[in-house]
């Protein structure tokens, strides 16, 4: 098989690509054909040792993909052979085969392709994480969310238009708040071109119920000067 790895910290310019003996599987695992590979800001802070998992070298990165399942543990009676899946990896999937335990492995939907299922749990598994399980985002309250047109943020975006939420989107850009209209945003700020405090008193006047932050600074502070 081949993988990519990092044998010193450092830039993407450090990885190299290898061929090496394919892992064992154990008895709760899954070995994966690997179709597509998320990459991820994240990705590049692991290759530089600066991400809070800190795998020693050489290691492979890589924290999600998509691909099809070629080999089950002895124990695996969640999944089959020939299943399309997505995975989820603390590293190591910038590889044409991975083993991944059984219970970090999900089926693709019929009517998602691989490129797609291999970009989505990262960005939509932390937007997710943020408006479901923290934020407890309900219909009709008022989300705000900054930073919207990068890839957690628009997955932020689509996830709280799904949830019938009130959504702001906040961007750097007429062009960046369009694209967050088109993901579902009810109404944006431009906080290069606008006042941000002002755009965001008129927008919610009653308050925020939640605010998915991803850039900090100043409107972070607004933002939650205007909580609900």
């Amino acid at each position: 098989m081949k993988r990519m790895i990092v044998n010193k910290y450092g830039g993407p310019e450090n990885l190299i690509l290898e061929e090496c003996s394919p892992p064992i599987i154990d008895e709760l695992s899954v070995r994966i054909k690997v179709e597509n590979i998320g990459v991820n800001f994240a990705d590049t802070l692991v290759i530089k040792g600066r991400y809070q998992e800190r795998p020693r070298p050489p290691f492979s990165p890589g924290l999600e993909l998509s691909g099809t399942i070629i080999e089950l543990g002895s124990k695996v009676t969640s999944h089959k052979i020939n299943d399309r899946v997505i995975g989820i990896a603390k590293y190591g999937s910038y590889c044409s085969e991975i083993i991944m335990p059984a219970e970090n492995v999900y089926i693709i939907p019929d009517s998602m392709d691989f490129i797609t299922a291999a970009s989505f749990p990262v960005a939509y598994g932390t937007a997710f994480g943020a408006i479901d399980w923290k934020g407890k985002l309900k219909k009709k309250q008022t989300c705000l969310i900054l930073g919207a047109a990068g890839g957690v943020g628009l997955a932020a975006v689509e996830l709280a238009a799904a949830y019938g939420a009130n959504t702001i989107a906040a961007a750097g850009s007429n062009d960046k708040c369009q694209t967050c209209k088109i993901h579902g945003a009810n109404s944006t700020i431009n906080y290069n071109q606008e006042t941000f405090r002002h755009s965001l008193k008129n927008l919610a006047p009653n308050g925020l119920d939640l605010v998915i932050d991803m850039i900090g600074v100043e409107t972070a502070d607004d933002a939650v000067k205007n909580l609900a």
